[in-house]
Protein backbone atom coordinates (compact mmCIF):
# COMPACT_ATOMS: atom_id res chain seq x y z
CA UNK A 1 0.00 0.00 0.00
CA UNK A 2 2.95 2.65 0.65
CA UNK A 3 5.34 0.94 -1.27
CA UNK A 4 9.26 0.63 -0.75
CA UNK A 5 10.71 3.66 -0.55
CA UNK A 6 8.28 4.02 2.82
CA UNK A 7 8.67 0.48 4.19
CA UNK A 8 12.84 1.56 3.57
CA UNK A 9 12.02 5.11 5.16
CA UNK A 10 10.18 3.44 8.47
CA UNK A 11 12.69 0.71 8.81
CA UNK A 12 15.48 3.71 9.34
CA UNK A 13 13.38 5.46 11.70
CA UNK A 14 12.61 2.22 14.09
CA UNK A 15 16.06 1.84 13.70
CA UNK A 16 17.09 5.17 14.64
CA UNK A 17 14.34 5.36 17.73
CA UNK A 18 15.72 2.22 18.97
CA UNK A 19 19.24 2.81 19.24
CA UNK A 20 18.51 6.25 21.02
CA UNK A 21 16.08 4.92 23.33
CA UNK A 22 18.60 1.79 24.22
CA UNK A 23 21.03 1.08 27.04
CA UNK A 24 24.45 0.74 26.76
CA UNK A 25 24.24 -3.11 27.41
CA UNK A 26 21.75 -3.49 24.41
CA UNK A 27 22.19 -5.07 21.27
CA UNK A 28 20.04 -4.46 18.73
CA UNK A 29 20.28 -7.16 15.47
CA UNK A 30 17.75 -6.59 12.61
CA UNK A 31 16.14 -10.24 12.21
CA UNK A 32 14.87 -9.61 8.92
CA UNK A 33 11.72 -7.59 7.21
CA UNK A 34 10.72 -5.64 10.10
CA UNK A 35 11.90 -7.82 12.78
CA UNK A 36 14.19 -6.22 15.19
CA UNK A 37 15.64 -8.20 18.41
CA UNK A 38 17.28 -6.23 21.27
CA UNK A 39 19.43 -8.76 23.25
CA UNK A 40 20.40 -7.08 26.90
CA UNK A 41 22.97 -8.21 28.88
CA UNK A 42 21.43 -7.01 32.06
CA UNK A 43 19.73 -9.45 34.35
CA UNK A 44 17.16 -7.27 35.97
CA UNK A 45 14.20 -8.35 35.28
CA UNK A 46 12.41 -5.11 36.62
CA UNK A 47 15.16 -3.04 34.26
CA UNK A 48 14.09 -5.04 31.48
CA UNK A 49 10.34 -4.48 32.06
CA UNK A 50 10.55 -0.80 32.32
CA UNK A 51 12.65 -0.99 29.23
CA UNK A 52 9.98 -2.63 27.77
CA UNK A 53 7.26 -0.34 28.87
CA UNK A 54 9.13 2.83 27.22
CA UNK A 55 9.39 1.19 23.95
CA UNK A 56 5.66 0.39 24.03
CA UNK A 57 4.79 3.67 25.08
CA UNK A 58 7.39 5.02 22.46
CA UNK A 59 6.17 3.36 19.87
CA UNK A 60 2.09 4.04 20.56
CA UNK A 61 3.41 8.00 19.70
CA UNK A 62 2.40 9.55 16.61
CA UNK A 63 3.06 7.44 12.82
CA UNK A 64 6.24 7.07 11.52
CA UNK A 65 6.27 8.41 8.08
CA UNK A 66 2.68 8.62 8.11
CA UNK A 67 2.30 4.73 9.10
CA UNK A 68 0.85 3.77 12.57
CA UNK A 69 3.56 0.86 14.19
CA UNK A 70 2.39 -1.78 16.40
CA UNK A 71 5.16 -3.68 18.57
CA UNK A 72 5.41 -7.06 20.16
CA UNK A 73 7.57 -7.65 22.99
CA UNK A 74 8.11 -10.98 24.55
Amino acid sequence: QYGHDVGDAVLVEVSRLLAQNSRDNDVLPRLGGEEFAIVSLDPDVQSASRFATKLQQLFAGPPLCGIPLTISIG
